[in-house]
């Protein structure tokens, strides 16, 4: 199973929900359909820093990853 990363993104100026992983087209189409769009200087796939656009990103990976928010968690509890 592909592994997932969520992290605090700051791009453009704006905070993000950046989302790391290796390569994998089948992640790559899941991801698009869900809004995210890409970052070609920070080289991941990012969303807004909004708790229903980051919910609906966990449960459509969570069947084909293990999604780790492990650094996202602590930034999210600042706020």
């Amino acid at each position: 199973m592909i592994n997932i990363n969520l992290r605090l993104l700051q791009h453009r100026q704006k905070e993000w929900i950046g989302i790391y992983f290796e390569h994998n087209p089948a992640i790559n189409s899941i991801i698009k359909t869900h809004g995210a769009k890409w970052s070609r200087s920070n080289r991941c796939w990012y969303i807004p820093l909004k708790e229903e656009g980051y919910k609906e990103m966990s449960a459509a990976l969570k069947t084909v990853a293990n999604v780790d928010i492990s650094e996202l968690k602590p930034a999210l509890q600042k706020r």
